[in-house]
C-alpha cells in the first residue's frame, strides 16, 4: 500500500499545482495581449508558451522560495510537481487564443 500512498501525493501535487500555474498563466496572458502590436503576441502558440514559461519560472520561484530549501534538488521537485498542470494550461491558452483570433474583434 505504501505505492498507492507516493501515486495518491502524486496526484494531489498535480492537481494542486492546476491552481497557481493557471491563476499565474491567465495574467501573463492578459498582460501579453496588452502587447498586441508586436507581431509575435498576435500568434497563439507564440503567446501560450511565452505566458506559460513564465508563469512556470514564477511559480516554481515562489514555491522554492516558499519551501524555504533554495537547492537544486527543490527545484527539480519543484519542476516536477508544476511541469504537468503548466503543459495543460499551454493546451487549452493555446486552444482558447486559436478560437479569440478567428472570432471577431471585440469593442473596446
Amino acid at each position: 500500500m505504501a505505492g498507492l500512498g507516493d501515486s495518491m501525493t502524486a496526484i494531489a501535487f498535480a492537481l494542486g499545482g492546476l491552481i497557481p500555474t493557471g491563476i499565474i498563466a491567465a495574467l501573463f496572458v492578459w498582460v501579453m495581449g496588452l502587447f498586441t502590436r508586436l507581431s509575435a503576441a498576435r500568434k497563439p502558440v507564440v503567446r501560450s508558451a511565452v505566458a506559460n514559461g513564465a508563469s512556470l519560472v514564477a511559480c516554481m520561484l515562489v514555491a522554492v522560495f516558499g519551501l524555504g530549501d533554495r537547492s537544486l534538488a527543490a527545484f527539480g521537485a519543484v519542476f516536477v510537481a508544476y511541469f504537468p498542470a503548466q503543459v495543460v494550461w499551454f493546451v487549452v491558452w493555446f486552444f482558447v487564443l486559436k478560437r479569440r483570433k478567428g472570432a471577431a474583434p471585440r469593442d473596446r
